[in-house]
Protein backbone atom coordinates (compact mmCIF):
# COMPACT_ATOMS: atom_id res chain seq x y z
CA UNK A 1 0.00 0.00 0.00
CA UNK A 2 1.40 3.22 -0.87
CA UNK A 3 2.19 5.65 1.82
CA UNK A 4 0.99 8.72 0.51
CA UNK A 5 -2.32 7.72 -0.47
CA UNK A 6 -5.15 9.79 1.38
CA UNK A 7 -7.24 8.27 3.15
CA UNK A 8 -10.36 6.58 1.63
CA UNK A 9 -13.60 8.79 3.35
CA UNK A 10 -17.40 7.94 2.50
CA UNK A 11 -17.89 11.79 1.09
CA UNK A 12 -15.38 13.73 -0.38
CA UNK A 13 -17.40 16.94 0.10
CA UNK A 14 -18.38 16.36 3.89
CA UNK A 15 -14.82 15.72 4.40
CA UNK A 16 -13.45 18.75 2.83
CA UNK A 17 -15.98 20.99 5.05
CA UNK A 18 -14.70 19.03 8.05
CA UNK A 19 -10.95 20.10 6.92
CA UNK A 20 -11.51 23.39 5.95
CA UNK A 21 -13.66 23.95 9.85
CA UNK A 22 -10.50 22.60 11.26
CA UNK A 23 -7.85 24.82 9.31
CA UNK A 24 -10.38 27.50 10.42
CA UNK A 25 -10.58 26.81 13.89
CA UNK A 26 -6.46 26.51 14.05
CA UNK A 27 -6.26 29.82 12.18
CA UNK A 28 -8.30 31.36 15.13
CA UNK A 29 -6.32 29.46 18.15
CA UNK A 30 -3.17 31.05 16.57
CA UNK A 31 -5.03 34.56 15.90
CA UNK A 32 -5.56 34.17 19.86
CA UNK A 33 -2.24 33.74 21.44
CA UNK A 34 -0.81 35.66 23.14
CA UNK A 35 2.92 36.60 22.85
CA UNK A 36 5.58 35.67 25.10
CA UNK A 37 7.83 38.37 23.88
CA UNK A 38 6.93 41.95 23.80
CA UNK A 39 7.13 43.39 20.53
CA UNK A 40 5.69 46.60 21.00
CA UNK A 41 7.96 49.80 20.71
CA UNK A 42 9.75 51.05 23.19
CA UNK A 43 8.81 54.69 25.19
CA UNK A 44 10.29 57.13 24.30
CA UNK A 45 11.65 59.96 26.53
CA UNK A 46 10.69 63.69 26.72
CA UNK A 47 14.40 64.86 26.30
CA UNK A 48 13.87 62.76 22.65
CA UNK A 49 10.73 64.84 21.86
CA UNK A 50 11.78 68.03 22.63
CA UNK A 51 14.53 70.09 21.74
CA UNK A 52 15.41 72.40 24.98
CA UNK A 53 18.40 73.88 23.34
CA UNK A 54 17.01 74.86 20.33
CA UNK A 55 13.91 76.26 21.87
CA UNK A 56 15.91 78.46 24.24
CA UNK A 57 17.94 79.91 21.07
CA UNK A 58 15.19 80.64 19.40
CA UNK A 59 13.32 82.48 22.56
CA UNK A 60 16.98 84.39 22.52
CA UNK A 61 16.46 85.29 19.06
CA UNK A 62 12.89 86.80 19.43
CA UNK A 63 13.74 88.60 22.61
CA UNK A 64 16.71 90.16 20.35
CA UNK A 65 14.48 90.90 17.58
CA UNK A 66 11.66 92.77 19.86
CA UNK A 67 14.79 94.50 21.56
CA UNK A 68 15.86 96.48 18.16
CA UNK A 69 12.05 97.02 17.28
CA UNK A 70 11.44 98.79 20.43
CA UNK A 71 14.54 101.05 19.55
CA UNK A 72 13.72 101.86 16.02
CA UNK A 73 10.12 102.64 17.10
CA UNK A 74 11.50 105.07 20.25
CA UNK A 75 13.78 106.93 17.54
CA UNK A 76 10.88 107.21 15.19
CA UNK A 77 8.51 108.72 17.67
CA UNK A 78 11.22 111.45 19.00
CA UNK A 79 11.67 112.34 15.05
CA UNK A 80 8.19 112.68 14.52
CA UNK A 81 7.78 114.75 17.86
CA UNK A 82 10.95 117.01 17.11
CA UNK A 83 11.54 119.15 13.84
CA UNK A 84 12.96 118.12 11.02
CA UNK A 85 16.02 119.58 10.22
CA UNK A 86 15.25 120.55 6.74
CA UNK A 87 13.71 123.84 6.15
CA UNK A 88 10.19 122.80 3.94
CA UNK A 89 9.67 126.33 3.36
CA UNK A 90 12.56 126.38 0.99
CA UNK A 91 11.20 126.66 -2.94
CA UNK A 92 10.60 123.36 -4.83
CA UNK A 93 13.41 123.33 -7.81
CA UNK A 94 12.39 122.29 -11.25
CA UNK A 95 12.93 119.10 -12.80
CA UNK A 96 16.93 118.87 -13.45
CA UNK A 97 17.64 118.47 -17.22
CA UNK A 98 19.00 115.39 -18.46
CA UNK A 99 23.29 115.69 -18.70
CA UNK A 100 22.54 113.48 -22.66
CA UNK A 101 19.89 115.01 -23.64
CA UNK A 102 21.22 116.94 -26.27
CA UNK A 103 23.33 113.44 -27.30
CA UNK A 104 19.61 111.31 -27.15
CA UNK A 105 17.95 114.34 -29.73
CA UNK A 106 20.78 114.32 -32.15
CA UNK A 107 20.36 110.39 -31.97
CA UNK A 108 16.55 110.40 -32.08
CA UNK A 109 17.12 112.87 -35.64
CA UNK A 110 19.77 110.42 -36.96
CA UNK A 111 17.62 107.21 -36.84
CA UNK A 112 14.62 109.15 -38.50
CA UNK A 113 16.83 110.43 -41.13
CA UNK A 114 17.79 106.49 -41.90
CA UNK A 115 14.23 105.65 -41.70
CA UNK A 116 13.34 108.14 -43.87
CA UNK A 117 15.94 106.55 -46.75
CA UNK A 118 15.03 103.46 -46.33
CA UNK A 119 11.22 103.90 -46.62
CA UNK A 120 12.12 106.07 -49.72
CA UNK A 121 14.34 102.94 -50.87
CA UNK A 122 12.03 100.64 -50.30
CA UNK A 123 9.49 102.54 -52.42
CA UNK A 124 11.41 103.11 -55.32
CA UNK A 125 12.42 99.15 -55.42
CA UNK A 126 10.21 97.66 -58.56
CA UNK A 127 8.61 94.67 -57.18
CA UNK A 128 10.18 91.58 -58.69
CA UNK A 129 6.91 89.42 -58.75
CA UNK A 130 4.20 90.99 -61.62
CA UNK A 131 0.58 91.07 -60.52
CA UNK A 132 -0.22 90.41 -64.32
CA UNK A 133 1.68 87.46 -64.91
CA UNK A 134 0.31 85.50 -61.88
CA UNK A 135 -2.94 85.89 -63.04
CA UNK A 136 -2.40 84.89 -66.35
CA UNK A 137 -0.91 81.97 -64.94
CA UNK A 138 -4.08 81.67 -62.56
CA UNK A 139 -6.11 81.68 -65.53
CA UNK A 140 -4.06 79.46 -67.38
CA UNK A 141 -4.07 76.68 -64.63
CA UNK A 142 -8.00 77.25 -64.36
CA UNK A 143 -8.20 76.14 -67.88
CA UNK A 144 -6.18 72.87 -67.36
CA UNK A 145 -8.21 71.90 -64.48
CA UNK A 146 -11.54 72.25 -66.27
CA UNK A 147 -10.23 70.29 -69.55
CA UNK A 148 -8.91 67.90 -67.10
CA UNK A 149 -11.87 67.37 -64.91
CA UNK A 150 -15.03 65.19 -65.07
CA UNK A 151 -16.94 67.93 -63.83
CA UNK A 152 -16.56 71.44 -64.18
CA UNK A 153 -14.95 73.01 -61.38
CA UNK A 154 -16.52 75.85 -59.31
CA UNK A 155 -15.13 78.99 -60.96
CA UNK A 156 -13.23 82.12 -58.91
CA UNK A 157 -14.75 85.16 -57.97
CA UNK A 158 -12.17 87.17 -59.55
CA UNK A 159 -12.29 85.27 -63.14
CA UNK A 160 -16.34 85.37 -62.77
CA UNK A 161 -16.20 89.28 -62.24
CA UNK A 162 -14.03 90.03 -64.72
CA UNK A 163 -15.82 88.13 -67.50
CA UNK A 164 -19.41 89.53 -66.82
CA UNK A 165 -17.36 93.05 -66.74
CA UNK A 166 -18.25 93.12 -62.53
CA UNK A 167 -16.22 95.74 -60.87
CA UNK A 168 -14.40 94.15 -57.83
CA UNK A 169 -16.10 96.82 -55.26
CA UNK A 170 -19.54 95.31 -57.08
CA UNK A 171 -21.35 92.33 -54.90
CA UNK A 172 -22.03 89.13 -57.61
CA UNK A 173 -24.26 86.94 -57.28
CA UNK A 174 -23.17 83.44 -57.78
CA UNK A 175 -26.65 81.42 -57.87
CA UNK A 176 -28.02 83.69 -61.43
CA UNK A 177 -24.45 83.77 -62.42
CA UNK A 178 -24.22 79.73 -62.02
CA UNK A 179 -27.72 79.53 -62.89
CA UNK A 180 -27.34 81.38 -66.66
CA UNK A 181 -24.55 79.83 -67.41
CA UNK A 182 -26.51 75.91 -66.95
CA UNK A 183 -28.92 77.78 -69.97
CA UNK A 184 -26.08 78.43 -72.04
CA UNK A 185 -24.85 74.65 -71.68
CA UNK A 186 -28.50 73.34 -72.54
CA UNK A 187 -28.91 75.63 -75.30
CA UNK A 188 -25.77 74.76 -76.91
CA UNK A 189 -26.23 71.80 -79.78
CA UNK A 190 -24.35 68.80 -78.73
CA UNK A 191 -21.73 68.07 -82.09
CA UNK A 192 -21.81 64.18 -83.00
CA UNK A 193 -18.52 63.06 -84.43
CA UNK A 194 -18.79 61.77 -88.33
CA UNK A 195 -17.53 58.77 -86.96
CA UNK A 196 -20.13 58.08 -84.39
CA UNK A 197 -22.67 58.83 -87.18
CA UNK A 198 -21.01 56.31 -89.75
CA UNK A 199 -21.47 53.46 -87.53
CA UNK A 200 -24.66 54.06 -86.38
CA UNK A 201 -25.93 54.20 -90.32
CA UNK A 202 -23.96 51.31 -90.97
CA UNK A 203 -25.80 49.64 -88.01
CA UNK A 204 -28.91 50.54 -89.27
CA UNK A 205 -28.49 49.32 -92.73
CA UNK A 206 -27.09 46.06 -91.45
CA UNK A 207 -29.90 45.09 -89.66
CA UNK A 208 -32.24 46.19 -92.41
CA UNK A 209 -30.11 43.79 -94.16
CA UNK A 210 -30.68 40.99 -91.96
CA UNK A 211 -34.31 41.00 -91.48
CA UNK A 212 -35.13 41.36 -95.35
CA UNK A 213 -32.82 38.08 -95.61
CA UNK A 214 -34.60 36.22 -93.03
CA UNK A 215 -38.17 37.26 -93.80
CA UNK A 216 -36.47 35.66 -97.83
CA UNK A 217 -35.11 32.43 -95.95
CA UNK A 218 -38.76 32.30 -94.77
CA UNK A 219 -40.60 32.62 -97.63
CA UNK A 220 -38.27 30.08 -99.71
CA UNK A 221 -39.18 27.59 -96.58
CA UNK A 222 -42.83 28.12 -96.96
CA UNK A 223 -42.84 27.14 -100.35
CA UNK A 224 -40.60 24.28 -99.92
CA UNK A 225 -43.47 22.93 -97.15
CA UNK A 226 -46.20 23.61 -99.62
CA UNK A 227 -44.11 21.70 -102.93
CA UNK A 228 -43.87 18.91 -100.65
CA UNK A 229 -47.56 18.49 -99.77
CA UNK A 230 -48.73 18.76 -103.20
Amino acid sequence: MCAFRAIPVASKICSKKWDDRAFELHRKKLAGIKPSIDNSAPKQFNHFKNNKKKQQLQEERYYEIQRENNILLGKMSHIMASRGGVDMSAPARGPADSLNRSYRVRELEKITVENAKLLQRLQSKKPSISRVALERDFEINEQRVEQISEFSPKRSVRRTRRQHGVDDGAELDLDALDAQAAEELEMEPVDVPQEEEDSSSSSSSSSSSDSGSDSGSDHEHDNEQNSDDE
